[in-house]
């Protein structure tokens, strides 16, 4: 796994897309879901970040990786079959978080333990997520927050969850150190994955 993260980095570098792309599905369809998140997706996000920040990537490498993993992500999690009567829940991120791979990442692990996920995507505005709620069978709603946010957005994230939290059970993943982290009993913090 090791060389295969190499290997699609190295072929990024090169801005070798078509290359790039079939490491990255060869891998998938060779791995379980879980695995293939966790060993392969979430090592190569990480280090794509790390290296625009040392400058050996820029933002193109960056944007070709987030177009390349996005796809292949929302492949597999169409992919993935659930079981009849399997749990519901809605999955994407609040308004104003445009950083959607922690919410697709949660969708597909969700799919992977037998939920059945509803994926929507970035910047659901909490009143759309509330009607979604209440106009079908779901049975939690699971938000992924990365940005950090000004201290009035915080605020306004507090709230939303908090009304959101009185229609169904809402978790929410985020880094540990973000502001939110804990903020209010009704609802359940993750700042890891697994």
């Amino acid at each position: 796994l090791e060389q295969v993260r190499k290997d699609y980095l190295e072929a990024i570098l090169r801005f070798e897309a078509r290359s790039a792309s079939e490491i990255l599905s060869r891998a998938a369809m060779l791995m379980e879901p879980t695995l293939f998140v966790f060993e392969v997706v979430l090592p190569i996000l990480q280090e794509t970040g790390d290296r625009v920040e040392s400058e050996t990537y820029t933002v193109a490498h960056e944007h070709l990786i987030t177009h390349q993993m996005r796809g292949l992500l929302d492949t597999l999690l169409r992919l993935t079959s659930t079981q009849p009567g399997a749990p519901r829940v809605i999955v994407g991120t609040p308004e104003g978080s445009r950083h959607e791979f922690g919410a697709l990442v949660g969708a597909l692990l969700a799919a992977a333990r037998g939920f059945e996920p509803v994926y929507l995507g970035q910047e659901v505005p909490v009143d759309a997520l509330i009607k979604a709620v209440e106009q079908s069978r779901i049975d939690l709603v699971l938000l992924g927050l990365l940005h950090r946010g000004k201290p009035t957005e915080h605020k306004a994230l507090k709230d939303s969850l908090q009304a959101l939290s009185e229609v169904t059970e809402v978790w929410v993943g985020l880094p540990p150190d973000h502001p939110n982290m804990g903020q209010l009993a009704g609802v359940r913090y993750f700042d890891r994955f697994e």
